[in-house]
């Protein structure tokens, strides 16, 4: 997918014994007896072509090759995503505990006042709506350029859509909102004289 297919002519090997490449397709079931397989197509290959040696490849292995590289991105871009998120849910995670434990008392005079669990929670996501909001309008361009000078190396390649930057920023935003709730209702359903007492 580096370089571009050039043209291509076929000819019957019966017509021109002129050739470079064969390509064979085991049925499903000699893929269980390869061995056997193997050495039939070896044997059929000394009385074809007694002057030509017998050598061959398996062609996922040499896609495999080929791609070695990207396989190798795909790998350590999925345990960087995957570092990278668990470090932000515990940022996350840290800065809610943090401003939960710094407005415990406003948290205890609202219950006191009347507020609810649900209007408490919003609270704290308010703050964390302009944070994500901040985060995906710089971390999306800056990926759509990474990504479309990465596909420059490719002679065939997919356009790249929004649909991928959309469905990661509402994974993290659920994700996000799952951490605050849970952190934001613990500290709501805490007794507001436990809260206020020491004031």
């Amino acid at each position: 997918m580096h370089q571009p297919i050039n043209p291509l002519i076929f000819i019957h090997v019966r017509a021109n014994p002129i050739y470079r490449y064969f390509s064979f397709k085991l049925s499903p079931g000699s893929a269980d007896h390869l061995p056997e397989t193997v050495a039939a197509i070896n044997k059929e290959w000394a009385r074809l072509f007694p002057d030509a040696p017998f050598e061959y490849s398996f062609m996922d292995d040499t896609l495999q090759k080929l791609y070695q590289t990207e396989q190798q991105l795909q790998k350590a871009s999925r345990l960087a995503t995957t570092l990278a998120l668990i470090i932000v849910l515990l940022g996350v995670l840290g800065l809610v505990s943090l401003n939960v434990t710094r407005r415990t008392k406003e948290i205890g005079i609202r219950k006191v006042l009347g507020s609810s669990t649900i209007s408490i929670v919003n609270l704290f996501m308010k703050e964390f709506v302009l944070i994500l909001l901040i985060a995906n309008a710089i971390a999306w361009p800056l990926a759509y350029y990474l990504l479309s000078d990465w596909l420059t190396h490719f002679a065939y390649r997919a356009n790249l859509s929004w649909s991928p930057f959309v469905l990661v920023a509402f994974i993290l935003a659920l994700l996000t909102g799952l951490v605050v709730s849970a952190q934001a209702i613990r500290a709501a359903l805490v007794n507001p004289v436990k809260s206020l007492k020491t004031e």
